[in-house]
């Protein structure tokens, strides 16, 4: 493998908590962003790049601090926001 890629999502940003089942769900996934810093250092140190698939503005924003590359999920492909601050992100 030449990189590995990971989802970054903020459970209370991505999913609302009238859907106590799948807001619990999505909790049990969701790594903090010192995790997914610390990710990003093992990655590198084994030589593979860093990617991820930020699924909100906040993670986005983070993300753009520790990746080799952000990708944006097709189901985002008209979430201007989030593909603004991605581009930004350089």
């Amino acid at each position: 493998a030449d990189a590995v890629k990971f989802q970054t999502f903020i459970a209370e940003k991505f999913s609302s908590r009238a859907d106590a089942a799948r807001f619990a769900r999505l909790q049990k996934f969701q790594l903090s962003f010192d995790e997914f810093a610390e990710l990003a250092e093992r990655a590198r140190a084994k030589g593979l790049m860093f990617f991820s698939t930020p699924l909100d503005l906040d993670s986005a924003r983070f993300l753009a601090t520790i990746v080799d590359a952000l990708k944006i999920a097709s189901g985002d492909n008209i979430f201007w926001p989030l593909i603004e601050c991605c581009a930004e992100s350089g």
